[in-house]
């Protein structure tokens, strides 16, 4: 009904995320109506125009979710997904909401990666509570927005952008692993940096810095150093720098 803080959907009419009749006759998400995704129905929600928003957006298992080229989903709380995401490597997914903490938990990797993972907030805290693969860029784009990573892989494929707070947690991993070139930016440090680059190389926009117990991994691809930046290795174990090889290496 009009005025409903939860929403299901039931793809009455179509896959179209924006039609009320798709979801129960309730209004469309928003950011202040949570929504749940069930796979009760053969049409599974589409993000195919934008302005697209949700306060928590649960995807069940056997549901799917699916962002097109191009468009975006704005997060104004949690996301979770049992089922499926299958998101375009040039959509977004957005946390932007004020000073609230946020979670994304779920399965992100594989088929179910993001595109673009973006996050832009005046305060609070976006959590990953799961591994995730990032098909596009990672963005943190400004000073007042933060991800603690609680020790989770991620694996980006686009340009890394870090204007903020960037928490890796104990083990956590940030693995470059795109098959064009990238750039890495970070206003903090980072734990473990693992490179899996099949492109041209991640040209360094500020120094890149591990942590005391980090590891640098060098399995494919190159660093691109500048005059200006450089990469520190600040754990003086001699197993924080395993070998590199012919195609792998900071140059």
């Amino acid at each position: 009904a009009p005025g409903a803080t939860s929403v299901l959907w039931t793809g009455g009419i179509d896959n179209d995320w924006f039609k009320p009749g798709n979801w129960g006759g309730c209004a469309i998400p928003s950011c202040g109506t949570d929504a749940i995704i069930v796979p009760a129905s053969a049409n599974q929600p589409v993000i195919n125009a934008v302005g697209a928003a949700v306060k928590s957006l649960t995807i069940s298992g056997g549901a799917t979710l699916s962002i097109n080229a191009g468009f975006s989903l704005q997060v104004c709380q949690d996301l979770t997904n049992s089922g499926t995401l299958t998101a375009s490597p040039t959509s977004t997914v957005l946390f932007n909401n004020a000073a609230v903490n946020q979670n994304i938990t779920g399965n992100f990797i594989g088929v179910n990666k993001f595109g673009n993972l973006t996050i832009t907030k005046t305060g609070g805290t976006v959590s990953l509570n799961n591994d995730a693969d990032i098909g596009g860029t990672f963005t943190i784009s400004n000073a007042t927005s933060a991800l603690n990573a609680n020790g989770r892989y991620q694996k980006v494929a686009g340009n890394f952008t870090n204007y903020g707070t960037y928490t890796p947690g104990t083990g956590g991993t940030l693995e470059m692993n795109g098959t064009a070139a990238q750039t890495y930016y970070n206003a903090g440090t980072i734990n473990n940096l693992t490179m899996q680059h099949s492109g041209t190389g991640v040209t360094l926009a500020t120094n890149c810095t591990l942590a005391n117990t980090g590891i640098l991994s060098l399995n494919a691809g190159k660093i691109i150093t500048t005059p200006s930046f450089e990469v520190a290795v600040t754990n003086r174990n001699v197993a924080s720098l395993p070998s590199g090889n012919a195609t792998s290496f900071v140059q």
